[in-house]
């Protein structure tokens, strides 16, 4: 079991050796200065199910969340809040179905909340506050039966536009 923790003072970009780490299964980049996106390389990294890319990037770095992150299927938890963290949520979110926390606040991510993440029936935490938000909340997320939070309050700039009830 190996975790890889990298905390304050890290800037530059991940480089694609990471995913020599085979056997890595935690990794934080937290309050580091990450450049770029995430390289192809990692996303093969199959064992790993802690990431924490919280307050990795500023607004002179944005990034969007690939949609290679579907690959991540061992994730059990994914931090990546204070980001500046822009476009849509990938739909292949939905299947890190292991994944119990979930939690994106505060960037600049816009667009509906895909419907996919109500496949995350084993989530507890889902933390997408201050975002960017326009639509209404999907009723999938009814099927999460494990879900205890859920914060999808109004966006930096202004408020976001997420409306509707509650899925029951």
């Amino acid at each position: 079991m190996w975790h890889l923790v990298a905390h304050q003072g890290v800037s530059g970009t991940v480089p694609s050796e990471i995913a020599l780490l085979t056997s890595l299964q935690g990794l934080s980049f937290y309050d580091s200065t990450l450049l770029g996106t995430l390289p192809q390389e990692f996303f093969s990294l199959t064992d790993l199910t802690y990431l924490n890319l919280s307050k990795s990037c500023d607004e002179y770095n944005s990034v969007a969340i690939s949609s290679m992150i579907g690959l991540l299927r061992g994730l059990s938890h994914l931090y990546w809040n204070e980001s500046s963290l822009i476009g849509t949520l990938p739909t292949e979110l939905g299947l890190l179905t292991g994944l119990t926390v979930l939690s994106l606040d505060k960037n600049s991510l816009t667009g509906p909340i895909p419907s996919e993440l109500g496949h995350l029936t084993v989530l507890t935490k889902l933390n997408l506050h201050m975002n960017l938000w326009t639509g209404t909340l999907p009723s999938e997320l009814g099927q999460m039966s494990s879900l205890s939070y859920l914060s999808a309050t109004a966006g930096a700039a202004g408020g976001d536009s997420t409306s509707g009830t509650l899925p029951s």
